[in-house]
């Protein structure tokens, strides 16, 4: 799985950069190791470089499982909080995405036992 990290508006640090790869290894318990086209992007940033206070850092991740694409993004207050926020919603999203598709591939089996005990 491929990750890239761009930053905007603001120095990448390889403190972020670790807190980056120690938050997003996670991802790889959701991703078929078989499939090559998995990975994503992930920007962090300032919003603007005037403003001190408030939602000023965010977040946005570019993310590709399976042949589906998911994107989030986020701001907060400092940096690593936005890194958070992003990276529950997209597993929040990752999640939602995975129980849909098995609960298609329960009921699909429940639909042919159903008709191979209707054949008796």
């Amino acid at each position: 799985m491929n990750i890239t990290t761009k930053a905007t508006n603001l120095v990448l640090t390889s403190a972020i950069e670790v807190y980056i790869a120690k938050k997003f290894g996670v991802l790889t318990k959701y991703v078929d190791h078989s499939d090559s086209s998995a990975g994503g992007q992930i920007e962090v940033g300032k919003t603007t470089r005037h403003h001190q206070n408030g939602d000023v850092f965010r977040a946005e991740i570019n993310f590709h499982i399976a042949g589906k694409d998911f994107w989030t993004e986020a701001t907060a207050n400092d940096i690593y909080s936005a890194i958070d926020e992003a990276r529950e919603e997209i597993v929040r999203m990752i999640r939602a995405h995975k129980g849909k598709s098995t609960s298609i591939k329960r009921a699909g089996g429940r639909a042919v036992k159903k008709i191979i005990r209707r054949g008796k």
